[in-house]
């Protein structure tokens, strides 16, 4: 119906997603991953685009390992608006001065463990040192099971983070440096970032049906 519809944006769209994917350097494989942290975010929970992602991944050799640990990954999308929404409140109770997190030893083990840091966290831990511990526990867990290189985590870490549902720019920058830190070329992260750029193509995957449907728009 697409093809109807719109034939021109529909090849535009596969020049498009064919450079994004030819520039990110990613494997089939890799690439379906990238797709289905994307689609199974908890911002955009698009199932038909999980579904087919979770398919061709397999097909390319991916294990049920590797697809869980995405979802993990993802999953962690859920916590930005705690670690914005305490770097807020951090800073109102501190005149605008940035958090001192006062504990030096649980900061450390989050940097050790999931190998990254930034200012919300260093918020949420001098906020509440609790939360911040059991953030930990949960968020760690790719990096303490995992199975997907850090160079891909943090990948797809930038993607979630990049979506247009999304768009968490203080975990954009932080997993954009984590991932060149981890050997992404800037090709790599530029070919992740355009990936996900494409999540607006379901806007007409999911409505070209519903405008052919109606008694006029044959």
């Amino acid at each position: 119906d697409i093809l109807r519809l719109e034939p021109a944006w529909l090849e535009a769209y596969g020049e498009l997603t064919r450079h994004a994917w030819e520039r990110s350097g990613l494997d089939p494989m890799e690439r379906e991953l990238v797709h289905l942290a994307i689609d199974a975010s908890t911002t955009h929970l698009y199932n038909l685009g999980t579904r087919a992602h979770v398919g061709k991944a397999l097909d390319e050799g991916a294990t049920v390992a590797e697809l869980t640990e995405v979802l993990l990954i993802t999953s962690d999308v859920g916590f930005n608006g705690a670690r914005e929404g305490f770097a807020v409140l951090a800073e109102a109770l501190d005149d605008g001065e940035a958090p001192d997190p006062g504990n030096d030893e649980q900061a450390e083990e989050f940097r050790d463990t999931v190998e990254s840091w930034d200012d919300e966290l260093a918020a949420i831990l001098a906020t509440d040192a609790a939360f911040f511990e059991r953030y930990l526990d949960i968020s760690s867990i790719p990096w303490t099971e995992g199975v997907l290189d850090p160079e891909l985590k943090e990948l797809i870490y930038v993607a979630v983070n990049t979506a247009g549902t999304t768009v968490y720019t203080p975990g954009i920058r932080t997993h954009v440096r984590s991932a060149l830190d981890h050997g992404a070329s800037p090709e790599a992260v530029a070919g992740v970032i355009e990936i996900a750029s494409i999540l607006g193509s379901h806007t007409m995957i999911e409505s070209a049906d519903i405008v052919r449907e109606e008694p006029n728009g044959s």
